[in-house]
């Protein structure tokens, strides 16, 4: 079975998608969710640690793990013994915690590309702002 970690906000937008690739589950079995506590002082169970295999650090964690809600995805990524891959919304992997992750045998990969729209669009503004 896929048991995903991701945040809150990451599943009520997306609840329909991950709903309809449980329904045309591979071999795996259906995608199970558990969410990233947002209350201070709440901690994923030992239970639940340890059947996370995915993570995702979406967008609305800003994929900083000094961020409240980042740190707390990035620390039980750290602790889920059975962890096999990690997935991050944002087009770099060099802060350390990717290498830390990847040194213990999980796949670690990006989104190259999906901030080069915006990245442009911004540039591009910047230019007509001077001229």
């Amino acid at each position: 079975m896929t048991v995903l970690l991701a945040s809150r906000a990451f599943f009520e937008r997306y609840d329909a998608d991950l709903t309809r690739l449980s329904a045309i589950a591979g071999p795996r079995g259906p995608i199970e969710r558990i969410a990233i506590p947002e209350e201070d002082g709440l901690r994923l169970s030992s239970e639940d640690m340890e059947r996370i295999t995915v993570a995702f650090a979406s967008g609305d964690l800003q994929d900083y793990p000094e961020l409240p809600l980042g740190r707390r995805l990035y620390g039980a990524a750290r602790r889920a013994p059975n962890l096999e891959w990690m997935h991050v919304s944002n087009v770099g992997t060099d802060d350390p915690i990717y290498a830390e992750l990847m040194d213990k045998g999980i796949a670690v990969s990006n989104s190259p590309g999906a901030s080069a729209e915006p990245i442009a669009l911004t540039m591009l503004a910047g230019m007509l702002s001077l001229a």
